[in-house]
Order: structure tokens, then C-alpha cells, then sequence
């Protein structure tokens, strides 16, 4: 959530807010969302999680691209 607040403290809703404050609220959020009864958001059981904390937009894009080829080639 901390990663999630930073690229978040720009936005204009975040406006007045600590990035303390806006990880809570995501920290918050992300728990409300995965453990209500209907329809929890969950990754799917064959998901691949990439954390793109650390990478950026091409980064992301070309991980996503060799997932897709191991996929198809396996």
C-alpha cells in the first residue's frame, strides 16, 4: 500500500492527505474488497502476480508480454 499511496499523493482526491493516510485507506479498501460475501476480489487460482512497485510502464509491459510467450509456448 505504501508504493500504491505514493503514485497516489498527485491525485487530486488525495489532496490534504499524508501518504500514511492514503495507504490506510487502501489497506482499508483491499481488505473490505477481498473479504466481503459477495463476490470477493480474489486472484484466480492459475493468476500470476507481478509487483510493479519498483518497475515502470515498459518494465510492466514487456513482463506481461514474457508471461504471455512462456504461456503459449508451454
Amino acid at each position: 500500500p505504501e508504493v500504491r499511496a505514493a503514485r497516489r499523493s498527485g491525485d487530486s482526491e488525495a489532496a490534504g492527505k499524508t501518504t500514511a493516510e492514503i495507504a490506510a485507506e487502501l489497506a482499508a479498501r483491499d481488505h473490505r474488497d477481498s473479504t466481503r460475501k459477495a463476490s470477493p476480489l480474489r486472484p484466480a487460482d492459475d493468476a500470476v502476480i507481478v509487483d510493479t512497485s519498483d518497475l515502470t510502464i515498459d518494465e510492466v509491459v514487456q513482463r506481461v508480454v514474457d508471461l504471455a510467450a512462456e504461456r503459449s509456448a508451454g
